[in-house]
């Protein structure tokens, strides 16, 4: 039996925002006439790893500055997160 856990930061509600963000705007991604997103061509390139730490980078600064405390900048932080996580550690291997 799994033990249930009491989350101390509201984590299922954070990565059920964060899943509902990237379907929302999964399509929107700089979709070019190969049908590909940047990410795509960064990481056919060789520069995904480096691509996705500077968006997380310009994100967390923006953060704050651009309409307040703004979630969207968070969730974008965390989705190019995910992206630079499966570009170091899961591309390939699936």
């Amino acid at each position: 039996m799994k033990k249930k856990i009491d989350y101390a930061y509201n984590e299922p509600k954070v990565l059920k925002e964060l899943s509902d963000y990237v379907d929302a705007t999964y399509n929107q991604h700089y979709v070019g006439r190969d049908n590909l997103q940047c990410g795509q061509v960064w990481e056919s390139i060789g520069i995904g790893k480096e691509a996705y730490q500077a968006a997380i980078i310009k994100y967390a600064m923006r953060f704050g500055k651009k309409g307040g405390d703004n979630p969207a900048d968070l969730k974008k932080i965390m989705h190019y997160t995910m992206m630079l996580y499966n570009e170091v550690f899961l591309r390939g291997k699936k």
